[in-house]
C-alpha cells in the first residue's frame, strides 16, 4: 500500500511539473507568436509606407515633367525660328563664307542649345509685321528678327524683355533741310513740328512711330530700306526715319554720305527690340527671358564694331 501511495504521490508530482512546463512553453509560444505577428505587422506597415512613398515620388516625378510646350519641342527635336526673308545685318545675314550669322542667329542658337535641340529657320515673312501671324499660328516657336515691341503686335503675341534698345533717328537730305533750317537749334525746333516727306519702310513699326511723333509729316512708304535711302539721297523725300543702327550703317556704306546727308539722333525716343512668342507659351517666354538675362548688353555701336564685315566697299 505504501508503495502504491508512494507511486501515486510520485505520479502527481511530475504532473504538476508538466503543467508548469506546459504553461511556460505555452507562454513562450504565445510570446513568440506575438513577436512574429508584430514583425509581420511592422513589415506590412513598412511595405505600405514604401508603396505610398513610391507612389508619391512617382506622382511628384510626373508633376515635374517638362511642360507641354517643351515636350512638343523636344519630341520634334528642333525649334522653329521665324525671321524675315531679307537679311538685316548685323542681326542676321549670310556672310561671304556662306554662313548664316549675326546676333539674332547667335541668340536663337543659344536658346536651342539651352533646350538641347536643333534649330530650323522660317524665312517666309516678307515684312516685319508678317512675322506676327506666323508665330500666332504656331508655324514658329518664336520670332527673333530685329522685331520692335509694339502695342499693336502685343495684342496678338507676347514679347520677351528687350535684348536691344536703340534710339530712333532721322537722316535728312542736306539740300532739302537747308531750305528749312541751318543751325542746330533751328533743326531741333523744326523736328518738333516736322512738315515734309518722311520715308519709312512699309509694314514696319516706324509707321506708327511716325504717326505718333510726327503727326504733321507726309509719310511715304517704301518696300525696303534701300529704297528709302535712295529716295533721301536723291531729295525725293526730306528725311528717312528708322533706328540709329540703320542710320549709322547707311552713313558708313557710302563715302559721300556726310556731304549729302545729315543725321539727327532722337535721344528721347526708344526702339525696343524683343522676341515674339505665342501668348499662351508662358514657359517658353520665361526660359527665353532667363537666357537673355545672361547675355552681355547690346547697343548699336558695339554691334557695328563686332560685325565690321557688313561694310562693303564704298559705292558711288
Amino acid at each position: 500500500m505504501k508503495k502504491r501511495f508512494y507511486r501515486s504521490q510520485s505520479t502527481e508530482k511530475p504532473t504538476e511539473r508538466s503543467t508548469q512546463r506546459s504553461t511556460v512553453i505555452s507562454s513562450l509560444i504565445i510570446r513568440r507568436s506575438l513577436q512574429s505577428l508584430c514583425s509581420v505587422c511592422v513589415l506590412s506597415i513598412l511595405f505600405m509606407i514604401s508603396t505610398l512613398v513610391g507612389q508619391t515620388t512617382s506622382s511628384k516625378s510626373a508633376a515635374f515633367q517638362a511642360s507641354p510646350e517643351f515636350e512638343k519641342i523636344k519630341k520634334r527635336g528642333y525649334i522653329v525660328v521665324a525671321m524675315t526673308e531679307s537679311d538685316q545685318p548685323p542681326l542676321f545675314f549670310t556672310n561671304v563664307a556662306g554662313e548664316f550669322v549675326g546676333i539674332d542667329v547667335d541668340i536663337a542658337k543659344g536658346i536651342a542649345q539651352a533646350l538641347d535641340v536643333g534649330i530650323q529657320f522660317n524665312r517666309e515673312a516678307v515684312s516685319f509685321n508678317d512675322l506676327i501671324p506666323i508665330v500666332a499660328r504656331g508655324d514658329a516657336d518664336f520670332a527673333i528678327s530685329k522685331l520692335s515691341r509694339t502695342i499693336t503686335r502685343n495684342q496678338i503675341v507676347t514679347f520677351s524683355t528687350p535684348y536691344i534698345t536703340f534710339h530712333q533717328a532721322l537722316m535728312f537730305n542736306r539740300v532739302q533741310l537747308a531750305k528749312i533750317a541751318t543751325t542746330n537749334p533751328e533743326i531741333a525746333s523744326f523736328i518738333k513740328r516736322f512738315r515734309g516727306k518722311l520715308g519709312i519702310i512699309a509694314n514696319s513699326s516706324y509707321i506708327n512711330y511716325a504717326r505718333k511723333n510726327f503727326p504733321n509729316a507726309t509719310i511715304v512708304e517704301f518696300p525696303d530700306w534701300d529704297s528709302v535711302i535712295t529716295a533721301v539721297y536723291s531729295g525725293d523725300i526730306l528725311a528717312a526715319y528708322r533706328d540709329e543702327l540703320e542710320i549709322k550703317k547707311a552713313m558708313k556704306l557710302r563715302s559721300d554720305a556726310n556731304l549729302i546727308l545729315k543725321t539727327v539722333l532722337l535721344s528721347d525716343t526708344e526702339d525696343n527690340i524683343a522676341i515674339a512668342i505665342a501668348w499662351q507659351n508662358n514657359h517658353l517666354r520665361s526660359l527665353i527671358n532667363l537666357y537673355l538675362e545672361g547675355i552681355p548688353k547690346i547697343n548699336a555701336d558695339n554691334l557695328l564694331k563686332r560685325y565690321q564685315e557688313i561694310f562693303t566697299p564704298a559705292k558711288q
